[in-house]
């Protein structure tokens, strides 16, 4: 028999794809939940302060039947229990968007460096957006270790494993083209180039769109996020960051959408991107490999340079497209379907209190 869970969700950077994700699971959910929030501002802050602003919150809240925690990596899970100890005897869920680790070739430590693992140990379970983030996270989780001589004899590695699973972000695509099909009539041109600016390589768009031109090719530009060091005489239309619905109606116009984070973990719009349509010129490291069918790789992975971000996108203009590769992209993209991944979701998240319920 399904149980209705009453869960708490704690999000300290609500914005972007964690905001999408969370109001389609609250919406779509069989479960009662609850929501707390701060605006998706100062990544340092959030990882340092969010705890106690949080704790202060919980302190005047009925907790009495709460399920389950439900957070992401941006939150001291670790503080908040402390503070509030009777967060520490229910369940938690860490969902990770992204992760603040430091690199591999990091060599100092600084104070908000084992925030994300202390994070991920005091939770029940750990949820990673991708395969991709998950190996990464742990890999660096290894080398991060391996620098503190005061635990470097206690890998937590294998633990974080045994508890890690992937799940990628339900994204409501029924929702945001319904939206998205309000106004006039769009019309696709194959030779718009949607590009997401925000922490993308703007030098290396540039570079890009200037070769292109000296090619001779004729293309238009749809820009969204900082537009800093995009010289003037470029030829582009922008949009705000926080027009949704505007950069809906651009993918669905553009024919080319252009990636340049190299080795992301999350991209919000590649989803939306590939069932609009667009073709995806994408890095070919970070989730991508995952999301892009392998049938075409070799036509839309770039290496992070000039040169091979420009023969993806004069591929995608030129290059006949392998037969099927429609099918096995809306496959993926089908997947990853809001209704049947939050079905999934609710299951997931019932196991886990029931779980822990038994364990207690």
């Amino acid at each position: 028999m399904q149980t209705h869970l009453d869960i708490l969700a704690i999000e300290p950077f609500y914005g972007g794809m964690r905001r999408q994700m969370l109001q389609t699971i609250m919406r779509l959910s069989r479960h009662r939940w609850t929501l707390l929030k701060l605006p998706a501002r100062r990544v340092e802050r959030r990882l340092a302060a969010s705890a106690k602003w949080f704790a202060e919150l919980l302190g005047r809240l009925e907790m009495e039947n709460l399920d389950l925690l439900f957070t992401s990596e941006m939150l001291n899970l670790t503080e908040l229990q402390r503070i509030v100890p009777r967060l520490a005897r229910r369940p938690s869920i860490v969902y990770f968007h992204d992760n603040q680790t430091p690199t591999l070739e990091q060599v100092s430590t600084g104070p908000l460096d084992m925030v994300n693992l202390n994070t991920a140990m005091a939770a029940s379970e750990v949820w990673f957006n991708s395969q991709y983030h998950q190996d990464s996270f742990l890999e660096k989780t290894e080398a991060l270790v391996g620098r503190i001589p005061e635990i470097s004899g206690r890998n937590p590695v294998s633990e974080l494993r045994s508890k890690s699973m992937v799940l990628p972000p339900p994204v409501d695509l029924g929702r945001i083209f319904a939206a998205a099909s309000t106004g006039s009539m769009l019309y696709r041109d194959p030779r718009t180039l949607f590009v997401d600016l925000r922490g993308a390589d703007v030098k290396l768009l540039v570079d890009v769109l200037r070769r292109l031109e000296m090619r001779g090719e004729q293309f238009n530009v749809i820009t969204v996020g900082p537009e800093k060091g995009l010289p003037a005489d470029l030829p582009r239309r922008t949009l705000h960051e926080r027009d949704e619905i505007g950069q809906y109606r651009a993918l669905r116009e553009a024919g080319v959408y252009v990636a340049l984070r190299y080795g992301a973990t999350t991209d919000e719009l590649i989803v939306p991107a590939m069932s609009a349509g667009c073709w995806p010129v994408v890095p070919d490291a970070g989730l991508y490999a995952e999301i892009i069918p392998p049938m075409l790789h070799m036509n839309c992975l770039h290496e992070g340079s000039v040169e091979s971000i420009v023969s993806r996108t004069l591929d995608s203009w030129y290059v006949e497209r392998p037969m099927g590769y429609e099918g096995e992209q809306q496959e993926i993209v089908a997947r990853r379907d809001a209704i049947e991944s939050c079905r999934v979701i609710d299951d997931l998240l019932e196991e886990v209190a029931m779980r822990r319920t038994v364990q207690m």
